[in-house]
């Protein structure tokens, strides 16, 4: 943790790539790869095997016969990944992050895989989407064509008792999310969840037209916030990076000099009935203009805070 925020290892070496950040990418997740077949080599055959399951003849069953590199100078290019076990076998990985597919870029590299004399060999694809693959000429059934939410559930399902493994996928698992090559599945409690916060923030505003009927309130929601901004002088309201903790600041930005909390769970208000609740909140209005004095107000809006 710093300054209270979880830093993840791969997000704070991006910073000092060199290279693209797709290239940046290939190396981390190689990284990982080549760890785990020194740490964890059953989980790590298994996942080799999902993302090459085209192999003709045989799948990777030989840890220390394997070699996982990039960017290996080819007569087609350069594929990101390529991946060997012995001398019959290899296994082409090519590696889209924001930019397209160049035409004729699989095929090419299918051609060479075919000249290369190995006769086990396979070409993959690796994406965020299915629809990235719309380019290619090739059959479905001359690449494998897998996405990054899959390799997401392949790595979050390897074997997880070696702890050095155990922390550089969940590292690398992190990063692909705040890249956006992976996103959180969206459960059943959404439809339950966005009109719960719309509910407590009516609540809100309810509460603080009660403690101060003549006061000045406007409404505010954004992408990092929703709230009020209160008698030109405060923020009351939550931060969805916290939605735990409602907030009452004497800042519009991003450094209020004093603030209250609310926490939902440490005040078990969410097992209040309504009107509990809103007694509750009430009582925090109160409580926070006595407690919090007003400080220099911004024009920087919640959404400005990360």
């Amino acid at each position: 943790m710093l300054g209270g925020t979880a830093v993840n290892m791969f997000s704070v070496l991006s910073a000092y790539g060199l290279s693209s950040p797709e290239n940046y990418l290939t190396e981390a997740l190689v990284y990982v790869l080549t760890m785990m077949l020194r740490r964890t080599p059953r989980a790590t055959l298994e996942i080799l095997n999902r993302l090459a399951p085209s192999l003709p003849k045989h799948p990777f069953s030989a840890p220390a016969d394997i070699a996982i590199r990039t960017q290996l100078e080819t007569p087609a290019g350069r594929p990101d990944i390529c991946i060997t076990q012995g001398t019959d076998t290899l296994v082409y990985v090519e590696i889209k992050h924001d930019s397209p597919l160049e035409p004729g870029q699989l095929e090419a590299y299918l051609g060479e895989l075919d000249r290369s004399g190995r006769p086990n060999h396979a070409l993959v694809f690796l994406s965020r989407s299915k629809g990235d693959s719309s380019i290619t000429t090739l059959a479905e059934s001359q690449f494998t064509h897998a996405c990054w939410y899959n390799l997401h559930d392949w790595l979050l399902l390897s074997t997880r008792s070696e702890p050095v493994c155990s922390f550089l996928v969940d590292e690398l698992l992190a990063y692909l999310q705040e890249k956006a090559m992976d996103l959180p599945h969206v459960d059943w409690e959404y439809q339950d969840g966005v009109p719960a916060l719309l509910h407590l923030t009516g609540m809100m505003e309810a509460a603080y037209k009660e403690v101060l009927p003549k006061g000045q309130i406007r409404r505010s929601g954004g992408w990092f916030a929703r709230g009020f901004y209160v008698d030109n002088a405060y923020f009351f309201g939550i931060r969805y990076a916290e939605p735990m903790l409602i907030v009452f600041e004497n800042n519009f930005g991003t450094s209020p000099s004093a603030k209250a909390t609310l926490d939902i769970r440490g005040t078990h208000f969410l097992a209040l009935n309504h009107g509990e609740q809103f007694e509750a909140l009430i009582a925090f209005v109160k409580e926070s203009l006595t407690s919090v004095p007003k400080g220099t107000v911004t024009t920087a809006p919640p959404d400005a805070a990360a």
